[in-house]
């Protein structure tokens, strides 16, 4: 109910897309619309529009280099998500569109998500120890993202054995 009441505030959505907009304000191949302050209120937000193809209409598909597009949609989530630290928790069809150009649009942000500085370097860590088949490293990794330290003392060689099993099924199938 809280976070229903939280996207239905369209300052706060506007803070949220103002935050974004701020991190790709001069990106080559991703635009979050401009706001139109002036004509938004407490209860409607105001937006540029921009001609592109939405992400339900998959018929439109053939008319974008979908290649392009998945590269483009990951280096935009990376960039958000480990550079910014500030990314959109929402990214289905609807709230994404494309160019013909192969530019990414993305709309709709009631929620975002923030990441610290640490949690960033610690899902990197994990990532980077699991590509390098270094479960403890990245089982240590998980407990400092989830703040599990001390919460697992008595149980730490089951639950280091039990989330290698669930590492070694996920990254080596």
């Amino acid at each position: 109910e809280k976070h229903l009441l939280v996207q239905c505030d369209m300052n706060h959505e506007k803070k949220n897309l103002l935050d974004v907009a701020s991190n790709f304000k001069n990106h080559p191949f991703v635009r979050i619309p401009e706001v139109y302050e002036e004509l938004s209120s407490d209860s409607c937000l105001v937006m540029e529009y921009i001609d592109a193809i939405r992400g339900t209409d998959t018929k439109a598909y053939n008319l974008i280099d979908r290649n392009l597009v998945a590269e483009r949609m990951l280096e935009a989530y990376y960039s958000m998500v480990y550079f910014h630290g500030v990314f959109h928790v929402d990214p289905h069809p609807g709230n994404t569109f494309f160019t013909a150009d192969g530019k990414i649009i993305l709309v709709d942000f009631g929620m975002i998500g923030r990441l610290p500085v640490e949690d960033r370097w610690s899902t990197m860590s994990f990532f980077y120890s699991c590509s390098l088949r270094n479960w403890t490293l990245a089982i240590e990794q998980i407990v400092a993202l989830l703040h599990l330290r001390g919460r697992i003392d008595e149980e730490k060689e089951v639950f280091y054995a039990e989330m290698q099993e669930v590492l070694i099924l996920h990254f080596e199938k």
